[in-house]
């Protein structure tokens, strides 16, 4: 395996392949994705990787987390801006943000869409059930079925900040409904 011998860190060579035979892809994807959570409410988490190598922790920083994610947010920005522009509609004149699905909690992403869309409020969605429930409601409109009112209720959200915010989410669901 002359790509082994080549190798500059066999170590972390063999840790690659280990994670390739043992199949564990999803589960470092996992693994990720909690530490992603973690990030959105804390400066530092620490990744277990015990399955890779027994003891091996990753330590992670919101700062080296942003740095990875730098690419992405900034391709989101774009989009933003490419939906307005092509609306014909000003980032100055957008009312509100519905921030909904996990993503939507990362600090990053949070403060440069607040940048871009400064007069925006900031309304609470279901942070990890927003975005299956909105798949829901789109299939029963196209399939011509009833809306279950359930996926209405926001007080089954475990993550809206206040009372008002569940009402407000709760006002925007069903004044959507309508149109």
């Amino acid at each position: 395996m002359d790509n082994y011998r080549d190798a500059a860190d066999t170590v972390k060579l063999d840790r690659l392949i280990r994670l390739i035979r043992e199949r564990a892809g999803h589960w470092l994807a996992i693994q990720m994705e909690a530490a992603k959570i973690a990030l959105s409410g804390t400066d530092r988490t620490d990744v277990d990787l015990h399955r890779i190598e027994r003891e091996l922790m990753l330590p992670i920083t919101r700062d080296e987390f942003d740095e990875s994610i730098g690419k992405l947010v900034v391709k989101t920005e774009q989009t933003v801006k490419d939906m307005l522009a092509s609306a014909g509609v000003d980032a100055a004149s957008v009312d509100t943000i519905l921030f909904t699905g996990g993503s939507s909690s990362v600090p990053l992403l949070r403060q440069r869409l607040g940048e871009l869309l400064p007069q925006a409020r900031r309304v609470e969605g279901d942070l990890f059930g927003g975005i299956g429930s909105g798949l829901a409601l789109d299939a029963a409109r196209k399939l011509g079925e009833g809306v279950p009112y359930g996926l209405l209720e926001c007080a089954e959200c475990t993550q809206s900040p206040s009372p008002s915010t569940e009402m407000e989410w709760q006002e925007v669901s069903r004044e959507s409904l309508r149109e």
